[in-house]
């Protein structure tokens, strides 16, 4: 595979506010020009639009905070395609208000939205939400594990016979790890859950919780390795790369009902899916550790037949085939060579 399969005339805008490392690399691939987006209040963002002058250049916007000065641009100056990628809970709010979102962006969110030539939805939940809001073309493209970390994780032995839960993520109360403490302590099994990622050194350490807060890649692959589950406690989550990197290494991960790998988890065994709150939670982590070894090595051997499907240059590919695609869809006038 070559660094740029995918060409489009005139050259894509990727519109973005701290971008997630896959969503960079699938802009990268269709030779985007990367642009940060305004993150002050309205007039900031409107100054934003006005600076712009993207002539008929389709503009890839990355989740919600990106939005409205993309929609804008494309009133005040002569854009291409507005195409958003839905990789957040920016729709999902608009269905259940999310409390860390403030009512001014959920309607902001969903004046927008209608202005939004077409979406790649990163799950199927999505791609439902965007059309039901948008009413506009939609295609789906999921994410995919990075070429490095997918490698390092496939050859990884983990430890299916241990006690030990993984959680990574920045803490933040839309990524519930105070429900997963809330849960840890209603189960009646000996487990211990490591939290990883930015922040988590804020949770308090007991016997059986511990918070590394960011880590190295390196450490990364050793909490992998000692664990025997991840668990993903968020209610609401687009298309969560840690579950992909959880079934690459060959690790059940238990998800909630509203993250848009709970499809792919249901393939594994219907249980790993439980409901946003402590006590469904507690349920199906006590299912999980009171399982026999066979039993979990049998779930394993699923999880590690998923996660073979989220390789880095498939993504890829296939991401510049649906953004081909839905250019199409919406009558882009420029020239793709793919």
């Amino acid at each position: 595979m070559t660094s740029l399969d995918v060409t489009v005339e005139p050259r894509p805008v990727f519109l973005y506010f701290d971008p997630h490392p896959v969503h960079k690399k699938m802009a990268k691939f269709v030779g985007a020009e990367f642009i940060e987006c305004h993150t002050g209040g309205f007039r900031s963002r409107l100054q934003g639009a006005r600076s712009h002058s993207f002539e008929e250049r389709p503009v890839l916007l990355e989740g919600g905070v990106p939005l409205v000065e993309g929609v804008v641009t494309k009133f005040l100056n002569e854009t291409g395609p507005i195409i958003a990628l839905g990789a957040d809970s920016t729709y999902d709010d608009l269905v259940n208000p999310l409390p860390e979102r403030t009512t001014r962006s959920r309607l902001a969110h969903r004046v927008s939205l209608p202005f939004v030539d077409g979406t790649l939805a990163v799950s199927e939940r999505i791609a439902t939400l965007a059309q039901r809001y948008s009413g506009n073309p939609v295609r789906i493209t999921h994410p995919f594990v990075q070429s490095s970390r997918y490698e390092r994780l496939r050859e990884l032995d983990t430890s299916l016979e241990s006690n030990r839960i993984l959680c990574v993520g920045k803490y933040r109360p839309k990524n519930g790890q105070d429900i997963l403490l809330d849960a840890v302590a209603k189960v009646d099994v000996d487990v211990r859950v490591d939290f990883a990622g930015p922040d988590t050194e804020q949770i308090t350490e007991q016997e059986n919780v511990h918070s590394y807060g960011f880590i190295s890649e390196e450490r990364l692959y050793e909490l992998f390795q000692s664990a025997a589950l991840i668990v993903f406690p968020a209610p609401v989550g687009a298309f969560p790369v840690i579950t992909l990197e959880g079934l690459c290494a060959g690790l059940p991960v238990i998800v909630t009902a509203r993250i848009g790998t709970a499809t792919l988890i249901r393939g594994i065994d219907g249980r790993l899916v439980a409901d946003p709150s402590a006590e469904d939670l507690a349920r199906a982590i006590r299912w999980y550790f009171k399982l026999s070894q066979e039993t979990r090595k049998k779930l394993a051997q699923r999880a590690d037949q998923l996660g073979v499907g989220f390789r880095e240059s498939e993504g890829l590919e296939a991401f510049g085939f649906e953004f081909a695609r839905l250019l199409r869809d919406v009558g882009f006038e420029g020239t793709i060579n793919d």
